[in-house]
């Protein structure tokens, strides 16, 4: 007997009032995550996981190249996005601007996590969240 098929969910994106509230409601260092994530259509750990290498702002892209995931105990790691493919998605306007405003207040952070393990290679990246 075979397992039922999952129906196909459709995306809902959220309303504009809805993510200006969720927004407002953050810590100034954390409201660029907002316009990234809704802009870029980023899932959280490849937000969380944005480098200022992964953004280029005269060709108006992102390159999503890795995501941070919680492995045992809430231990951080870096690991491929979902699907395991690095893509490109177009960078808006409105989200460059938000980013070149973000770094300026807050610059970007060298992290060093392990890679997909928690014994895995280690990985720098220079984090804008």
């Amino acid at each position: 007997m075979r397992a039922p098929r999952l129906e196909p969910r459709k995306v809902k994106p959220w309303p504009a009032e809805r993510i200006k509230a969720v927004r407002s409601a953050l810590p100034d260092r954390y409201q660029a995550l907002v316009n990234v994530a809704t802009g870029c259509g980023l899932r959280q750990g490849e937000a969380l996981g944005l480098a200022v290498e992964d953004v280029d702002f005269l060709a108006g892209v992102v390159r999503v190249a890795r995501q941070v995931k919680l492995l045992r105990l809430s231990r951080p790691v870096f690991a491929p996005s979902k699907g395991g493919k690095e893509r490109e998605v177009p960078l808006p306007e409105s989200v460059a601007f938000a980013l070149a405003g973000h770094l300026k207040r807050h610059p970007a952070t060298r992290i060093t996590l392990p890679w997909k393990t928690l014994d895995g290679p280690p990985v720098t990246a220079s984090l804008i969240f």
